[in-house]
């Protein structure tokens, strides 16, 4: 009696052990099988996608084009908006493999300098597609309708993004004044990762990440204003207007005409009012920046030994000189 309960306990676990790896093969299979569909198989292309700097405010440009109709996946996370499939910041690699790419190619955002890099920009576009191939299935709608996602980072994706889809998919990057954007104290990813590849020294600190800022826009923005694929929008012109006023509807509805959606003023005007909520948390008063916390940020950025930090601020319409939105020199701004 002992010796069979002991034969046939051992054999019960080898049945069990055999299962176990043959739903694990399986599963693996499937994986792997997915993996290669999404790797050599262009998947469906986004008609947009959404990214910037950390804590520059493409939350609530996503929420926004979210309620005038844009698509997008439910997997997202929670607190940020961001869209998980695609989430380079959880993805193995991929930020230091955009960072190799930068620093390689002097600082310089565009696709021949990342593609100086061939198995960095290899890993990152494998990466993309795969993860745009599961965003689209997350969708489960083939309606025509323009459909796209967020994530702070697919603007320093976007060379690769371009080339893998070409012409069909389009870039919001969302624009905040550097002084709210260099003292966040939420996302510093980008600050963290890419500022010593696109400065090509060590970053220390405020300062540095205002060059890094300023460095950083104007070589995308070289490269990509006449591309016709790219639209810039300041998150302020949004924001800090009241939503009846008719320059930031116009802005909504550039934005609108970008992707292809379809233009409700009624509608327009209501997302607008979600986002003038958010009034006082721009132009130097995010966490409750005291008016000496926006004097030295203002003393830093007009008076910053790197030239470039004042020409890419008033390119932007960023005044050095004070929290003040001036008239910028880009023509790819809605």
């Amino acid at each position: 009696m002992f010796r069979g309960g002991v034969f046939g306990a051992w054999c019960w676990l080898a049945l069990v052990l055999h299962e176990a790896r043959s739903l694990l093969l399986s599963g693996h299979t499937h994986l792997e099988s997915d993996s290669k569909l999404a790797a050599h198989q262009k998947p469906k292309a986004p008609t947009v996608v959404i990214g910037g700097f950390g804590d520059s405010g493409t939350r609530g440009a996503k929420a926004m084009l979210d309620s005038l109709g844009l698509r997008m996946c439910s997997k997202i996370f929670e607190e940020t908006g961001d869209n998980l499939p695609t989430a380079i910041g959880i993805q193995e690699g991929t930020r230091e493999h955009i960072a190799k790419m930068l620093a390689n190619g002097n600082g310089e955002v565009s696709l021949k300098a990342y593609r100086n890099s061939k198995a960095d920009f290899k890993a990152v576009l494998e990466a993309q597609k795969q993860g745009v191939a599961q965003t689209y299935r997350c969708l489960d709608d083939d309606s025509e309708v323009p459909w796209g996602f967020k994530n702070p980072w697919q603007l320093a994706a976007w060379p690769v993004t371009e080339f893998a889809f070409k012409n069909e998919t389009k870039l919001i990057a969302v624009m905040r004044d550097p002084r709210d954007v260099c003292t966040s104290e939420g996302d510093n990813s980008y600050m963290d990762y890419l500022c010593d590849a696109v400065l090509g020294k060590r970053c220390r600190g405020e300062r540095d990440c205002y060059s890094f800022w300023a460095k950083f826009h104007a070589s995308f923005v070289d490269h990509y204003s006449s591309a016709g694929n790219v639209k810039l929008v300041r998150i302020e012109d949004l924001v800090m207007p009241e939503p009846t006023e008719q320059k930031p509807r116009a802005s909504v509805k550039c934005l609108l005409d970008f992707i292809g959606l379809p233009s409700n003023a009624g509608a327009i005007k209501e997302s607008l009012g979600v986002l003038h909520e958010h009034v006082d948390a721009y132009m130097g008063h995010h966490y409750k920046a005291s008016a000496f916390q926006r004097f030295i940020r203002t003393t830093i950025t007009r008076f910053h030994s790197d030239p470039t930090v004042q020409a890419t601020m008033s390119r932007f319409g960023y005044d050095p000189k004070a929290f003040h939105l001036m008239q910028h020199d880009v023509p790819i701004m809605c």
